[in-house]
């Protein structure tokens, strides 16, 4: 009896696992899909052109000129 019920699990998991897959394939292609409109390379280059203008600089120090303790 014990058998019967394995086999019966083990095809239950092999369904499932199968449903994933066939799942998991449909979500790659409509990412990869979904990816070609966009242009990565200008969309890299206007990141870091952002990166650049936003940058912060540094303040330059006063001079203190002649100041004695």
């Amino acid at each position: 009896m014990e058998f019967y019920r394995a086999e019966i699990l083990m095809e239950h998991l092999k369904d499932w696992s199968e449903k994933e897959q066939k799942q998991r394939k449909k979500e790659e292609e409509n990412q990869t899909s979904s990816m070609n409109g966009y242009d990565m390379g200008s969309m890299q280059r206007n990141a870091n052109q952002m990166m650049k203008n936003s940058t912060p600089t540094m303040p330059s120090m006063p001079k203190m000129g002649s100041f004695k303790m």
